[in-house]
């Protein structure tokens, strides 16, 4: 509060008057606060020592780098518990490009065991966090990142498969022309139609695992194998399902990724069988609130995050009692169902 500020401010100089300018300061504090926490999160928390100066990382040296990771991992947890914050990047704004550097120097094995170090040090939000700020420019490098927390070895394909796409005078990959296009838009359906960096990304990790399969099984000849093609989507992505389409909604089928990698079309229906009101509790339209059965009945699927989905319905997206997009967490439903097991 004001007050809280005057007195601090007091304090500070002694029980001296302050003058107004400096009230002024004072009272838009806050505000720079929650700018600098958006900016750097992990700089100011340094900066206003809430947290000590982050260890160097030393990427040519896997143990210290791991060691490195930890630490920061727990300093950006006491971070978002001092400022009540999710999951921060694990980088200053100032080490990303530093990060993007090392990566890009390194050849396909530095590359892969970079990210292999990422995925095992850090958790799952923190991953994500920190691969955020270097998916803009390096798409590739992020989605293999958080490809590797769940599959190592198709990660790491991945990555070879981008180094032997620019290093090899060899036909790896297909043609860009309207078959192979027709084939990964026939096999991609609507999946992350409205997220459109993720899916761009999921194309170009898709075309590097084609070519280390091709590599791999000595085809040079620039002819598209369409299985091929649907096998190297369905492990960059996890695999695509298809759901709802029914008489009574009027639409076809939604194209989503599967919430678990490798879950058929089959096991995902089941899930969305025994979706309960709890389980869209506070979801809506603008006028009224839904029901499971209704999503069940009218409802379609965007993907919205690994294991998450939007619902449209009624000529829109539902509402979460937030008035934001609700989402449709069944990636968490499927954990807690693992967790009551036997």
């Amino acid at each position: 509060t004001a007050a809280d500020l005057r007195a601090w401010a007091e304090e500070k100089v002694g029980g001296s008057s302050i003058d107004a300018e400096t009230l002024k300061e004072l009272r838009q504090m806050p505000g720079r606060t929650r700018e600098a926490l958006k900016a750097d999160p992990l700089a100011h928390a340094a900066r206003v020592g809430v947290v000590p100066s982050l260890p160097d990382i030393d990427w040519s040296n896997g143990e210290a780098a791991a060691a490195a990771l930890v630490a920061r991992q727990k300093a950006a947890r006491v971070v978002e518990q001092h400022y009540t914050l999710g999951a921060v990047p694990v980088f200053r704004r100032d080490e990303i490009d530093a990060l993007k550097a090392t990566y890009d120097r390194l050849d396909s094995d530095g590359r892969a065991a970079l990210l292999g170090t990422l995925a095992k040090s850090l958790d799952g939000d923190h991953l994500s966090a920190t691969l955020e700020k270097v998916a803009g420019d390096r798409p590739l490098f992020a989605w293999a990142g958080a490809l590797y927390a769940r599959n190592p070895e198709v990660a790491r394909s991945v990555v070879h498969g981008e180094a032997v796409m620019k290093s090899l005078d060899k036909a790896v990959v297909p043609k860009d022309d309207t078959v192979t296009r027709q084939t990964i838009a026939d096999k991609l359906g609507t999946a992350m139609q409205h997220l459109h960096r993720d899916r761009s990304a999921a194309m170009q990790a898709a075309m590097a695992r084609y070519a280390d399969l091709s590599a791999k099984a000595g085809d040079f000849s620039g002819v598209l194998d369409a299985g091929r093609m649907e096998q190297a989507i369905d492990d960059v992505t996890g695999g695509i399902v298809t759901w709802g389409g029914g008489f009574f909604s009027g639409q076809t089928k939604s194209a989503v990724v599967a919430p678990v990698r490798g879950m058929s079309g089959s096991d995902f229906a089941k899930v969305m069988d025994g979706l309960t009101d709890a389980d869209v509790a506070g979801a809506r339209t603008e006028k009224s609130p839904v029901t499971a059965a209704d999503i069940r009945r009218l409802g379609r699927l965007h993907d919205a995050g690994e294991g998450k989905y939007a619902v449209e319905m009624a000529g829109g997206f539902l509402l979460g009692a937030d008035g934001k997009t609700f989402i449709l967490d069944i990636g968490r439903k499927i954990r807690a169902a693992q967790l009551i097991q036997p």
